[in-house]
């Protein structure tokens, strides 16, 4: 009887599976693909902003910190010297596409000295020799030629990287000068408040010693005080290092 129930179970046991794997749903595989277009492509790139971006701004103070900068940078001066480097290999290249020309010129003089009836005569002779001689190699493989390209392409190439440079230190001059300005004003508008909060103490102290009000009170425009003072020195250091970045872009 026991083995009768147990075969029984163990027929049933399949059915009993396929009938919870029915309850499942269907797994839905989700859409992979990529779109065929995009609404940001190509036709949305950035366009290269001017050489004088700056002057948009209308402040005499960046501009004559943007010439600066043109003048004196160590990348901007790194860079251009780049592009000449790179214009020289450009013509060296180029040369090995001309015929070599090569020329010589030698001059000598001799002399003659005899003795004639106890008389010393001297005669000379000069002479003067010209060769001149050319060669050219020819070039079966096109080695030359992708040299040239390739020097060509370097040329380009450095001039990417100059405008680069150019545009970054710049722009980075400009980020300097705005940070500049801006510690300036929110130092001066501390400081402001600070003597704003000064004279307060003082009504406060006036009135706390006249009963109208009280320690507390006082006690709560002094913490204020404090924290105003407080937070100057942080706002200098800031206001240095910003002044700091700005020299070092503009090679002072």
């Amino acid at each position: 009887m026991a083995r009768a129930s147990l075969r029984l179970a163990i027929v049933l046991l399949p059915l009993g599976l396929a009938a919870g794997c029915s309850q499942i749903p269907d797994f839905m595989r989700p859409d992979l693909s990529l779109p065929g277009a995009y609404a940001e492509g190509p036709g949305t790139a950035a366009v290269w902003p001017g050489r004088d971006w700056w002057r948009g701004f209308g402040s005499p103070k960046l501009t004559d910190l943007i010439e600066a900068a043109e003048r004196n940078n160590n990348d901007i001066g790194a860079a251009a010297a780049r592009v000449l480097q790179a214009d020289a290999q450009l013509r060296i290249s180029g040369a090995s596409l001309l015929p070599t020309v090569n020329g010589s010129l030698d001059a000598s003089r001799s002399f003659d000295i005899a003795k004639s009836g106890g008389q010393r005569e001297t005669a000379h002779s000069d002479s003067v020799g010209l060769g001149f001689s050319a060669s050219y190699a020819l070039d079966f493989f096109g080695r030359n030629a992708a040299a040239i390209a390739s020097a060509k392409a370097s040329a380009v190439v450095s001039r990417f990287d100059a405008e680069t440079v150019r545009l970054t230190v710049l722009a980075n001059v400009g980020s300097a000068y705005f940070r500049v300005t801006q510690f300036g004003d929110r130092l001066d508008v501390a400081r402001r408040n600070l003597a704003n909060s000064e004279r307060v103490l003082a009504i406060v102290q006036s009135r706390v010693r006249n009963g109208a009000a009280s320690p507390l009170d006082l006690a709560q425009q002094q913490a204020s005080i404090a924290a105003q003072r407080a937070a100057i020195p942080a706002l200098e250091l800031q206001a240095d290092q910003a002044a700091h970045a700005l020299a070092i872009l503009i090679g002072t």
